[in-house]
């Protein structure tokens, strides 16, 4: 994209200025000088295609036009040829036009393909600068995370938004997952997952004590409903007789109603709702009444108003002709002084004519007769200034060539510039020694900083805790800060997790001691019999039993005492099993929980053997992953401290190892710049030589300093022996051209005075007049012609003068005659002023009896008109009345509102009557009030509340009873955990497996995603530093061979400047050097950009403020040759980069000059 034309409309300072771009050029130079709008115009090429800036800080633009009528237009041609020509104004929307007059709307997104992906931010960081934005952006692109740094190297290598993507990625992941975090997602999955396989592990329901549960709240529920029932029934009955004692009252105020309205039986034919209309008209019929009244007052009032005003008809029908008259009264009394004036006025320039008559030497009335025409008076004329002009140059030539022989003489008699040597050689080898004189100018600061940093190392060492060895090879071996970091919160996480799992071993044995005190408590009962204890009881009967039938039937007889004691024992085994069994039966509440007891003993065992392995394996682990951490550092003789305390004494270790590296580099650096001192030295002494000069004994930046003076005074004395001998030529050539110029002049003289002589014949003047005594008598001929107009203009004036007085007095005279005979004594003037007033009279009085005469016919008009209004009342009151009773009106009206009133009361009692008895007749309710009988009525309330209290307190207490029977189930149903715990652990699993593939696809995506910027970036990266180097190269004049690169500890690239072997910081370059450093990294990044998109044109803003005159010419070059992809413009207010421009560039350099 190239700009053919901008065209600033309206738009600052500025209106209707158009800056055309040669398209040839190479570059383009606009030049203004301070407060010539260079600013203003390079604003506007951000506005024109970005929109008006609406920012806090945008230049002001509508300081000289409405923001409203704000223009900017502009034509652009694109890479591929095709051109776009438009208009911008100030606004929301449709701000860009058709570059017409009509300025037709163009779509917001016209110029998208011209600007591509640019924004305003973007296309002010890279391509719109001036020296400050140039060296902020640069600096902080060179930054590692530098914000603009990110946005410009993005655009550059083509990645605008991939970035952005990533970090959303990452944000995304996070939000599901994070160490240690509690609040994420996947983070809560878990920890319901750990929950839910607890309570499996510890839940089981309790299904008989669940029935009984059940069985009691249905028991409860029951009780409750019943107990609710019956309070229902007697607050039912309790407000039942509430309600009758408050009807009582409301049947008392409905009887009362109802005589009141009986009052009114005469007027029950006439409708109710009727007393507010006919108060209405009564209303209206007496103010009717009274407004007939006063119209009838107003009326005779006007027409006596009327009557009484007396009009002077003659002179009201003369009062035109008596105006006009009068307005020409003040012209008569100014003629009392014109008169006089005007006289003297003609005499005046009677006067004047005859005085020009006496000095040309002629009568008078000949003057006219003996004028000499126009063309006589413009060749005497001529003829005498050209002789004027021939007679000053002749005298300014001779002052010339006077003063060209005197300096001609001056040169001759000085001869000092026969001995000088040109210094400029010695100059270049001075300026080539520059660089390392420079260098050799931070030695100072290079060794106060070796100085300090071996001052840190040795404290900063001596302070650490345990003292390292600084110069131990073994340190390089220590683990970093954070895999050190890793290591204390892995330590600090094992920790953690056996304080946890030993606090829940300690609960499981405080619960197991407490199973096993409930057991003994059971126990110490009695035995417990158990299934097991009555099988075995069962097994010994049947044994005995099976011994005494062998011998009953002979297959193992017995002896008696044998048998006896055969039977005996059978008995009592079989007693034995029979109580056990019918003890089991009897206490099976007592059996069924020493059972439970010994089954959940015996589990908790089991969870406590199983605890107390993991615990000891957690044990073993700590020590391991104690000793992996201890390892590195024993081995290289430290005993380390607490990991949190390691952690922190290995970051300050890295950051003495990097100090003392420094110190090594920059003792380095000390060593190699006394080498280079050496070697300056011998140099300045061959240039000192070079130029006869013999250097004093100085330090070797002070003998620079000398010798750059000494070349300094050589350089002047050079050039002022140069200038000398130019200027002996110069003189020379002057002499004889003013020579040849006096001949000249005095030949030309010669003529024109022939010609001013039959001039001056033709004047009446002898032919040896002088030009002086020419241009005297030319001027008094000229005034001749306007003298005689003036005179008969006066002449002119005095008889009209006179004719105006003679006419104003006749017509005076006329109507005094005519109309007021008693004022003929009486002056013109005064007459005439006498009659106006009269005039003025009757004309007022005129007027005051016509509005008096509109007045009464109004005041007539509005009288019928309220008689009319007046007979409408009283037909429409007879109309209201008609059928009602004859009498007072105003009474019958007061009689009709008191009825209504009544009514209305009578129906608000009958409204309440429903609301406190809804839905119940009126004639029942008044029997029932009839039985009533109040004391009765009383007690039976009472006793109504009394057990509305004690059914309220026996609900309470059934309420209780159910929410306490409802507690123990909902306790019992969370002990039965083991279901719907198992239930939670899977729907758990399934949502970490869920949000944990989530999560991996996220950051997978950011890896990939990283990976590919980077393997982009590294693609664009080393030939835009390459070129980068090539233009800083170029821009230096080539001082410095380019650019290097290194890559930090942190993998960031690190930008250093190349000069032959050597590699500097951009700390140790000149703020000249360091900004075409960041010039010529801008420019590649321009380049690099235009390679991929619609390239827009680079504006730079006085960005030469730091180069000398040979860099400047040097950087004019650069953005001339970049030129080939991008269109430079460059705004200057030093005429010097102009010349500069234009020696260097020729016709590839365009300059435009802002007026």
């Amino acid at each position: 994209m190239r700009f053919t034309r901008l065209d600033l409309i309206r738009y600052a300072a500025y209106e209707n200025k158009r800056l055309t771009f040669d398209p040839g050029a190479a570059l383009h130079v606009v030049y203004g000088p301070n407060e010539a709008g260079k600013s203003s115009a390079l604003a506007a090429i951000s506005d024109l295609l970005f929109g008006f800036s609406r920012a806090k800080d945008a230049p002001k633009v509508d300081f000289r036009h409405e923001g409203k009528n704000l223009r900017l237009g502009a034509a652009l041609t694109s890479a591929a040829g095709e051109e776009i020509a438009f208009r911008r104004r100030r606004g929301n929307k449709a701000t860009l036009l058709d570059d017409t007059d009509d300025e037709k709307a163009l779509n917001d997104d016209a110029l998208a393909p011209w600007t591509g992906g640019l924004t305003r931010e973007i296309f002010t960081a890279s391509f719109g600068l001036n020296s400050d934005t140039l060296r902020a952006g640069a600096e902080d692109m060179l930054q590692p995370g530098g914000e603009l740094g990110s946005i410009v190297m993005a655009a550059a290598s083509g990645l605008i938004g991939l970035s952005d993507l990533r970090a959303r990625l990452d944000a995304e992941a996070d939000e599901l997952y994070a160490k240690r975090a509690s609040t994420r997602a996947l983070n809560k999955a878990e920890e319901r997952f750990k929950v839910a396989r607890e309570a499996e592990r510890g839940g089981e329901l309790k299904s008989s004590r669940w029935r009984e549960l059940n069985q009691s709240i249905d028991a409860a529920e029951e009780a409750l409903a019943e107990t609710r029932r019956s309070r229902q029934s007697v607050l039912t009955e309790e407000k039942r007789i509430e309600a009758l004692r408050a009807l009582r009252g409301v049947v008392a105020e409905i009887d009362g109603g109802a005589g009141t309205l009986a009052a009114f039986g005469d007027l029950d034919a006439v409708p109710r709702g009727l007393s507010a209309s006919l108060a209405e008209h009564l209303a209206a019929l007496a103010e009717a009444d009274r407004r007939l009244a006063d119209a009838r007052t107003g009326a005779e009032a006007a027409r006596r108003h009327h009557e009484g005003i007396t009009v002077d008809e003659a002179m009201l029908a003369h009062a035109a002709e008596v105006q006009a008259v009068f307005k020409d009264s003040g012209a008569y009394a100014q003629l009392a002084d014109d008169l006089p004036t005007a006289a003297a006025d003609r005499e005046a320039e009677a006067a004047r004519i005859a005085d020009r008559a006496r000095r040309l030497g002629t009568p008078p009335d000949a003057v006219a007769s003996r004028q000499p025409t126009d063309a006589a008076l413009e060749r005497a004329a001529t003829s005498a200034a050209a002789l004027r002009a021939l007679d000053a140059q002749r005298e300014e030539t001779a002052k010339a060539l006077a003063r060209g022989e005197e300096a001609l003489a001056e040169l001759d008699r000085d001869r000092s510039a026969a001995h000088l040597v040109d210094p400029q050689a010695a100059k270049a080898n001075l300026a080539a020694l520059q660089p390392r004189l420079d260098a050799l100018k931070g030695r100072d600061r290079i060794t106060a900083r070796l100085r300090a940093l071996e001052r840190d190392v040795d404290t900063g060492a001596a302070a650490l805790s345990p003292a390292p060895n600084l110069a131990a090879p073994g340190l390089a071996s220590l683990p970093a800060v954070p895999r050190l970091a890793e290591q204390a919160e892995s330590l600090r996480e094992i920790e953690r997790d056996g304080r946890a799992r030993l606090e829940r071993l300690r609960e499981q044995q405080a619960k197991l001691k407490g199973v096993e005190r409930r057991i003994a408590e059971a126990e110490a009962a009695g035995p417990v019999p158990s299934a097991e204890t009555v099988a075995g009881a069962r097994r010994a009967r049947d044994v005995a039993l099976a011994a005494v039938g062998r011998a009953a039937t002979g297959e193992e007889p017995l002896g008696h005492d044998a048998a006896v004691s055969a039977v005996a024992t059978a008995g009592r085994l079989t007693s034995e099993a029979d109580a056990l069994a019918d003890q089991a039966l009897g206490e099976a509440s007592r059996v069924n929980l020493y059972l439970t007891l010994k089954s959940e003993a015996a589990e908790l065992g089991d969870d406590i053997e199983r605890r107390e392995a993991d615990l000891a394996d957690l044990r073993v682990q700590l020590s391991a992953e104690k000793e992996a951490w201890r390892s590195p550092f024993t081995a290289i003789g430290l005993e380390p401290g607490r990991p949190d305390e390691m952690v922190e004494w290995r970051r300050r270790l890295d950051a003495l190892l990097e100090e003392r590296a420094e110190a090594h580099g920059l003792a380095d650096e000390l060593a190699a710049l006394a080498e280079e001192e050496k070697a300056t030295a011998g140099a300045l002494a061959a240039i000192a030589g070079s130029i006869g000069f013999a250097l004093p004994p100085l330090p070797t930046d002070a003998l620079a300093a000398r010798l750059a003076e000494r070349i300094a005074e050589l350089g002047e004395a050079w050039l002022a022996g140069q200038q000398t001998t130019r200027l002996r030529v110069h003189h020379e050539t002057d002499i004889e051209r003013h020579t040849a110029r006096l001949a000249g002049i005095d030949a030309e003289r010669a003529a024109e005075a022939d010609r001013l002589a039959r001039a001056a014949v033709d004047l009446g003047l002898p032919a040896d007049a002088t030009a002086a005594e020419v241009d005297a008598t030319i001027a008094l001929w000229r005034e001749l012609p306007d003298l005689i107009d003036r005179r008969d203009t006066a002449e002119r004036r005095h008889a009209a003068l006179l004719a105006t007085r003679e006419r104003f007095e006749s017509a005076v005279g006329h109507l005094v005659a005519t109309l007021a005979p008693d004022l003929a004594d009486l002056p013109p003037a005064a007459a005439c002023a006498e009659l106006a007033d009269r005039a003025g009279a009757a004309r007022s009085a005129k007027e005051r009896r016509d509005a008096a005469a509109e007045a009464l016919r109004a005041a007539d008009e509005a009288l019928d008109d309220l008689a009319a209004q007046y007979e409408t009342a009283v037909a429409a009151a007879d109309a209201a009345f008609a059928g009602l009773p004859e009498g007072d009106r105003a009474r019958l009206v007061e009689r009709l509102g008191e009825r209504d009133r009544a009514a209305a009361d009578l129906a608000a009692c009958r409204r309440r009557f429903a609301e406190i008895a809804p839905g119940e007749d009126e004639a029942t309710v008044r029997d029932a009030l009839a039985r009533l009988d109040p004391a009765a009525a009383d007690a039976r309330r009472d006793e109504l509340a009394r057990e509305a209290a004690r059914l309220g307190e026996e609900e309470n207490v059934a309420y209780a009873t159910l929410r306490e029977r409802q507690r123990e189930r909902d306790a019992l149903s969370a002990g039965q955990g083991a279901e719907a715990a198992a239930f939670e652990k899977n729907a758990a699993a399934a949502e970490m497996e869920g949000i944990a593939r989530n999560w991996a696809v996220l950051r997978i995506a950011s890896q990939l995603l990283a990976s590919a910027i980077e393997r982009q970036r590294q693609r664009h990266h080393a030939p835009l530093i390459e070129r980068a180097g090539a233009l800083f190269a170029t821009l230096t004049n080539g001082a410095y061979g380019g650019l290097a690169q290194r890559f930090d500890e942190t993998d960031r690239m690190q930008l250093y400047a190349q000069r032959g072997e050597e590699i500097l910081e951009r700390s140790a370059l000149s703020d000249g050097t360091r900004d075409q450093l960041f010039l010529a990294l801008r420019l590649a990044i321009v380049e690099d950009f235009a390679s991929r998109n619609e390239p827009a044109p680079f504006i730079g803003d006085d960005i030469f403020q730091t180069f000398d005159d040979d860099r400047t010419a040097a950087g004019l070059v650069a953005l001339a040759d970049v030129g080939a992809r991008v269109q430079p413009i460059l705004f200057a207010h030093h005429r010097s980069v102009v010349e500069i421009a234009r020696d260097r560039l020729g016709e590839r350099v365009d300059v435009i000059e802002l007026a």
